[in-house]
């Protein structure tokens, strides 16, 4: 049976609360210090802040802007990819067609963007700029909204996860561009 990548993206972002955080949150600002914070409040001054959901383990200093790599969806890994991400870009407005792009390191992946206008599964047209992915949707980032859950899978549909151990980013604002490199 094959599964539409659009409809497994709701049903998985349903699941996993859409990147509503349960506990508290790490927050990296932009000289790269971290603070632990209350759930659902930040210490931050910038719109470019992080938040990172606290990991299992200690990682390595997180280069990036704009972002959250969203709490790990529920269920097994059963489903999970080989691949992993630590390179992604999420660009609103694409120089080629004025449309949103989304860049990964792998080669390979579909990448699924879930905001306030529904779901789209962007179409992956092949390596650039040093990724081997890059995913062109058919409208704008802005029009995701804000809050946009991005997710990752495999040509076999198992989840792409972050090098974290994450399944998913969620970008703040659809209109702004955002990128992270673990």
């Amino acid at each position: 049976m094959r599964l539409n990548f659009s409809v497994l993206a709701l049903l998985l972002c349903f699941a996993a609360g859409c990147g509503s955080a349960s506990q508290d949150d790490l927050v990296f600002v932009d000289d790269g210090s971290a603070a632990q914070t209350p759930s659902g409040t930040t210490s931050a001054t910038s719109d470019d802040d992080i938040v990172v959901p606290p990991l299992p383990e200690p990682t390595a200093p997180v280069e990036s802007s704009g972002f959250e790599v969203a709490e790990q969806t529920q269920g097994t890994t059963a489903g999970l990819s080989s691949s992993s991400i630590s390179w992604f870009l999420w660009k609103p407005v694409s120089d080629s067609d004025g449309n949103v792009v989304v860049l990964v390191d792998p080669v390979g992946v579909t990448v699924v963007a879930t905001g306030s206008a529904g779901a789209e599964t962007l179409r992956d047209v092949g390596p650039s700029n040093d990724r081997g992915t890059t995913a062109r949707g058919s409208v704008p980032g802005c029009r995701f909204g804000r809050n946009v859950i991005v997710e990752f899978y495999d040509s076999r549909g198992r989840i792409v996860p972050i090098v974290n151990g994450n399944y998913r980013v969620q970008v703040p604002d659809g209109c702004q561009r955002a990128e992270f490199r673990l």
